[in-house]
């Protein structure tokens, strides 16, 4: 049996992966939207 602390990691990394297909997918479908998104977060950061 795999130890407890592995098998965390594991699902960790799935979602980090699941997660990353899914913002890849959104980019594709619709890149305006992420576009308007991704510029409203860098607005909102300050540049230093």
């Amino acid at each position: 049996m795999i130890e407890q602390n592995t098998d965390r990691i594991y699902w960790a990394i799935g979602w980090i992966v699941v997660l990353g297909v899914v913002i890849g997918l959104i980019h594709v479908s619709f890149p305006e939207i992420f576009g308007i998104v991704t510029d409203n977060f860098q607005n909102r950061v300050p540049k230093f």
